[in-house]
């Protein structure tokens, strides 16, 4: 139901990763909230009395907050204890991204050239063709 509500509000199909149902503004009601891959906003929705959702993405400023992004978690929190949730979210950064890999494949190309007849060469080509297949790496070659 969540994500029907999503797409129906947001009158477009999103990546959503995450959703959280919290009330947002003390009044009761359970609002959403939902984060995407870079490219796509972030959506906030009002609920309205139990009845819909109004989508206050734009208005809020939450979608240029996130259109850069990529969400992972998201979340109402209070940080500040004054009362009102707060929103968090952990995201990546493709441009980031993109710049670290650039610089791992240059590193991983100078170890191969350095060392060619060394274990660290055939791990660093491992490195090489498993950031250009988008295959995760979790801190370790080693798996």
């Amino acid at each position: 139901m969540l994500v029907r509500a999503v797409v129906e509000v947001a009158d477009q199909h999103v990546a959503s990763v995450q959703q959280t149902l919290a009330v947002l503004d003390n009044d009761g009601s359970v609002d959403i909230v939902y984060n995407d891959l870079s490219g796509q906003v972030f959506g906030l929705l009002k609920n309205e009395d139990g009845k819909s959702f109004r989508d206050i993405t734009w208005s809020s400023k939450f979608g240029n907050l996130s259109r850069n992004l990529s969400g992972w978690s998201i979340g109402f929190v209070d940080f500040d204890n004054d009362g009102w949730k707060d929103i968090y979210s952990a995201n990546g950064d493709d441009k980031k991204a993109g710049e670290a890999k650039a610089k791992a494949v240059t590193i991983a190309g100078t170890i191969a050239t350095k060392y060619p007849q060394s274990d660290y060469a055939a791990r660093a080509a491992t490195l090489v063709y498993q950031l250009q297949e988008s295959i995760p790496i979790y801190g370790t070659d080693r798996q």
